[in-house]
């Protein structure tokens, strides 16, 4: 089932202030289901816009409501878009609690599809179907089962799991899907696949194995060994989205020490500065051995990241940036390699595992 995720902005009119503005409110939609939120900002009235959910007009008060509420709606759409790389399944509460900074996801497998089934069932006779919902407490009932007899525990944390992890088909039986990529995100994608494919006629053994063979196109998240060092390879493209769910996989990589060369992200405009700086705030959080930064925005990225403690070099060049990982780099390490797709760091990528080979030569 395919998410619709919407933000809106209203003014709270029986509610005026001692000034005569009113509250400015948001609204999370997903599927349906409703929450909502105080923005902690006022505006008079008669400059809201209630069919475009803003300010009205150029004057100053406006422009600066207006900004604050791009802001809002950036950091909201990021939170639902990092649960969503992560769960799939995701609910207007989850988004709320995680902007306010009361991030109460569950941690384990069978607890976050409890905390679904119960807000699907909210939703039953309004938006959502009593079969479906009978549906998921089945499945959940075949999870909780599979759990307890394959590894003889009552629930698994989500950092335990690979990216191996049980298909449940009520029609075709159970099935361990181990794919190539990493991310809960792509488990979601390799999910879809497979019902696309086998609501199609598609043999469903054969389409699990079809999963575990594929090959990323371009580089994304693409896995290379060069000589003992695991370089994941994700430079075709990046967003604050991309970019916090890759830095979550790899703090979770196994490996010696782990190495991030960063690159700029583009075309965000307005909010480019703030996405970089918040990017070397999760650099820091991510057990990074060293971090790199290549392009103007990504001096941001690198400023913040050292103010934090994070072992930080900017390269101001291809050679640079190459120089600064072969330098330091050995066998066991790990590197992410992530920028947009116009920083072409494979530039970069180039001359290390060209200096890699002649050293080994």
């Amino acid at each position: 089932m395919r998410n619709t995720f919407k933000v809106l902005f209203y003014i709270k009119k029986n509610a005026p202030l001692r000034n005569g503005n009113t509250p400015i409110m948001g609204r999370i939609t997903i599927n349906g289901q409703r929450t909502q939120l105080s923005t902690q900002l006022s505006v008079n009235p008669n400059l809201w816009d209630v069919s475009m959910g803003r300010a009205a007009g150029r004057s100053a008060v406006a422009s600066h409501v207006n900004e604050q509420l791009s802001q809002i709606r950036f950091r909201i759409e990021r939170c639902y878009n990092t649960l969503f790389y992560e769960h799939a399944l995701v609910t207007p509460k989850m988004v709320k609690e995680m902007y306010f900074g009361n991030d109460q996801r569950n941690e384990t497998l069978l607890a976050f599809f409890r905390h679904h089934n119960e807000e699907f069932s909210r939703m039953v006779g309004i938006s959502r179907s009593k079969t479906t919902y009978y549906k998921y407490r089945c499945v959940y009932k075949h999870l909780e089962n599979y759990v307890n007899d394959k590894f003889n525990r009552k629930d698994l944390l989500f950092k335990e799991l690979d990216m191996s992890f049980v298909l449940e088909d009520q029609e075709e039986g159970t099935f361990v899907v181990k794919i190539p990529a990493m991310g809960k995100h792509n488990v979601a994608n390799a999910l879809a696949a497979y019902c696309a494919a086998t609501r199609l006629g598609c043999d469903p053994r054969k389409v699990i194995q079809g999963l575990a063979a594929f090959e990323q196109t371009g580089r994304r998240q693409k896995v290379v060994d060069s000589k003992g060092v695991t370089v994941i390879e994700d430079c075709y493209n990046a967003n604050p989205d991309s970019m916090k769910a890759a830095l979550a996989m790899f703090k979770e990589f196994p490996c010696k020490r782990r190495f991030a060369l960063l690159g700029d992200m583009l075309e965000l405009g307005d909010l480019s500065r703030e996405a970089h700086e918040e990017l070397g705030r999760l650099a820091a959080e991510s057990d990074l051995y060293c971090l790199v930064t290549y392009g103007e925005q990504a001096k941001r990225t690198a400023v913040v990241a050292a103010a934090k403690g994070q072992k930080t070099l900017h390269a101001n060049n291809y050679r640079e940036a190459a120089d600064a990982l072969l330098n330091r780099i050995q066998p066991g390490d790990a590197l992410l390699v992530k920028a947009s797709r116009g920083m072409a760091l494979e530039k970069a990528l180039e001359i290390f595992y060209a200096e890699q080979k002649d050293a080994r030569e």
